[in-house]
């Protein structure tokens, strides 16, 4: 079976919706690492209501640090991404040896500093963002288990990257598929049977990602595909690695604003003091991500068929692909946001049975949040697709400015005048507006310089 899809022919609608569909399941399937561990903590984190509170605050107030670090080497992995798909375009096969071989050469290393860092600093850390003595010894334990899987993750994430944007959409979630039920397994022993609470869903997560690592190098080590792996071929092409930087480091670092805008924000939560608060926000943010992601696997899809497209120098294709896109991704939210509402009430019971509290504050921030996504997926798609013509400045530009700029400087004035939960959500809305509307004119502006250049390139020719 031909696993690596051409998106340079055929129909553009149901190109980008066949090849984002088991990008959104791969991305749902390694949220379950997280929901799974939410909810197991939240079933059997505790002999009682409090403890289970408590075990569900500590896993949710690692989720900003954890996110900070991981969502910037996962945005670089997009360079990668960004190279494969503007090769496979223009069909220049012979450069994708070095970019497959740098790139985990740069995840592997990425990932053990990282984990380093995680593991060492993970007290300092969680202090810094004002988490509460009742949480912080199992939130420290949580992180620094957690941290232990993280280069694993690293190299599975540029490898699925690459492995997408060759066309390659399936492999990736075939993996994520059985490491994530290996997560759920792990998950119940870890905490049900050995009862270790926070610490126990953190080593799940990290075995799981392990298990996905291997996976992946062992599929591309046998793949007689695009995308060979070769432990001889194992080294750093420092003309690749240049472009690869020179293209992930900009999205790594818009990633990572939209991040330190949530940590910020986090902080600001933590500050109040109320497990409830901390506990209810972390399953509604549980729940919520499940329509970010389904949105964001079309804009992933989307820009690997900008990059395929530019390679080939089909800007009709690119014009067309950019309106589909953006009607597939506002579709999927509104879809996901619907199933949500409807069901809201057997979805947050499953994550704190019995804590009222706790339910109805997930089920209001989930209320206020949801509906405001439809401007952060807008913001998201265009600044995907600017990154998939080769322009990952002017997104991170947009996002430092937009997103985390406009969520700090939130924080420290409205927030420190009306010191209430319901002051943090609206920053959300507010920011994915404001950002969504500057890379819509920003893409527009990329978009013509882009045509402008394949015009001349071509009457040259």
């Amino acid at each position: 079976m031909k696993r690596n899809k051409d998106l340079t022919s055929g129909s553009v609608f149901f190109g980008i919706l066949t090849f984002a569909l088991p990008i959104i399941l791969t991305s749902v399937i390694q949220q379950l690492y997280n929901t799974a561990d939410t909810i197991i903590v939240g079933q059997f984190g505790g002999d009682t209501a409090l403890e289970r509170e408590i075990s569900i605050a500590a896993v949710g107030a690692c989720g900003g640090i954890i996110a900070l670090f991981i969502n910037f080497f996962i945005g670089m992995s997009s360079g990668s991404g960004i190279l494969v798909s503007h090769a496979v375009g223009a069909k220049n096969y012979d450069s994708l040896g070095n970019i497959i071989h740098t790139s985990i050469i740069t995840a592997g290393v990425c990932g053990i500093f990282i984990s380093a860092v995680g593991i060492i600093f993970a007290r300092p850390l969680l202090i810094m963002v004002s988490t509460p003595d009742s949480v912080i010894e199992h939130a420290i334990l949580y992180m620094r288990a957690f941290f232990l899987g993280v280069p694993a993750q690293f190299i599975f994430n540029y490898c699925a990257a690459i492995l997408r944007s060759s066309g390659n959409s399936t492999t990736p979630l075939v993996i994520l598929s059985i490491s994530g039920i290996s997560n759920v397994i792990l998950n119940v022993i870890t905490v049900a049977v050995f009862g270790m609470g926070a610490l126990g869903v953190g080593i799940a997560t990290a075995a799981s990602n392990w298990i996905s690592f291997i996976m992946v190098i062992v599929y591309m080590a046998r793949s007689s595909g695009l995308c060979k792996f070769s432990l001889k071929e194992l080294r750093v092409n420092f003309d690749t690695l240049k472009k690869i930087l020179g293209f992930g480091i900009p999205t790594g670092i818009s990633s990572s604003m939209f991040s330190i805008g949530n940590v910020v924000v986090q902080s600001a939560f933590n500050s109040l003091g109320s497990t409830v608060y901390m506990s209810g926000s972390s399953v509604a943010d549980n729940v919520i991500i499940y329509s970010a992601l389904t949105g964001n696997g079309i804009v992933q899809a989307a820009q690997i068929f900008v990059g395929q497209n530019l390679g080939a120098g089909r800007m009709d294709r690119i014009k067309s692909g950019v309106k589909h896109g953006l009607l597939l991704s506002l579709g999927a939210i509104a879809i996901t946001v619907s199933i949500v509402l409807i069901f809201q009430n057997p979805i947050f019971e499953l994550f704190a049975p019995g804590n009222y509290d706790v339910i109805e504050f997930a089920k209001t921030k989930t209320l206020i949040i949801l509906p405001m996504y439809i401007f952060g997926i807008t913001n998201e798609f265009f600044a995907a697709c600017m990154s998939g013509m080769g322009d990952t400045k002017t997104p991170m530009t947009v996002s430092i400015i937009c997103v985390c700029g406009i969520r700090i400087v939130w924080i420290y004035t409205v927030f420190a005048m009306f010191r209430n939960p319901y002051v943090l959500f609206a920053v959300y809305g507010i920011s994915w507006l404001i950002s969504s509307i500057g890379q819509f004119i920003f893409y527009v502006r990329t978009r013509r310089k882009v045509e402008q250049s394949l015009l001349k390139n071509n009457a040259l020719v």
